[in-house]
């Protein structure tokens, strides 16, 4: 897990990859280290995204979401770092997926599944608090525009939206 997200931090997004996946390999279940996996998972999705293989970067965060179904389904079978994974751990990481699939709903122009995704992120990163997540920018643009991160987030993605459609549509001011 540290190599992978060693490489991936260096922007060697390939080696992350690479060492992602031997991590896996090693781990070969997420039985015993549950949150290795789940970082893996995440790694790979984003290192796979930053190479533009987004289909293989979605397959990674349902591999995420797919795993925390099945741990769901029966968290007894887990062990790892922590005594009990619980429900804080299981909901951040959907909303970590979630983050992450909106992104590539974003980069495919499907901005109504990917509003509904970030804004499900935002919902779990202010239930839990998390200072550390990817839309921690709307929460500071909502505070400064004295309104809601769902509402900055509606705003900058509006923006982008507007801005997508005047480069396609006046595309030769673009060349």
């Amino acid at each position: 897990y540290n190599l992978s997200l060693g490489y991936y931090r260096s922007q060697d997004y390939s080696g992350s990859i690479q060492k992602g996946i031997k991590g896996l390999n090693l781990l070969a279940s997420p039985n015993n280290h549950l949150d290795y996996y789940c970082f893996l998972l995440d790694i790979l999705g984003t290192s796979y995204y930053e190479v533009g293989k987004y289909e293989k970067s979605l397959a990674y965060y349902f591999k995420l979401q797919k795993t925390l179904s099945e741990y769901r389904k029966n968290p007894r079978n887990y062990k790892g770092r922590f005594a009990a994974y619980d429900r804080e751990f299981d909901e951040i990481w959907y909303g970590i997926a979630d983050g992450g699939i909106a992104r590539v709903d974003i980069q495919n122009k499907d901005y109504a599944k990917a509003n509904h995704l970030l804004l499900q992120n935002l919902k779990t990163s202010q239930k839990y608090n998390l200072d550390d997540d990817r839309l921690s920018v709307f929460k500071r643009a909502g505070a400064l525009q004295k309104e809601s991160p769902e509402e900055a987030l509606l705003g900058m993605l509006s923006k982008h939206i507007i801005s997508i459609y005047d480069m396609v549509i006046s595309q030769d001011d673009y060349d």
